[in-house]
């Protein structure tokens, strides 16, 4: 998205949504590999926790 956003900015697309039709692919879908979904799961256990310990730290980042 911000990639999509900077191209437009600087001229690489004539707009967002020509960026956007031109990179992302509406018709295919994002099909997790079965293989991995154990793995995807135990993934964003951890990144739920990372987020609920960091939340605070980044809004204190942000107000600087």
């Amino acid at each position: 998205g911000a990639a999509i956003i900077a191209g437009a900015g600087c001229g690489v697309f004539s707009s967002v949504e020509d960026g956007v039709d031109k990179i992302i692919n509406k018709d295919k879908g994002n099909n997790p590999m079965v293989k991995n979904v154990e793995k995807y799961k135990k993934l964003y256990t951890i990144y739920k926790s990372l987020y609920m310990n960091l939340k605070d730290n980044f809004q204190k980042l942000g107000n600087l």
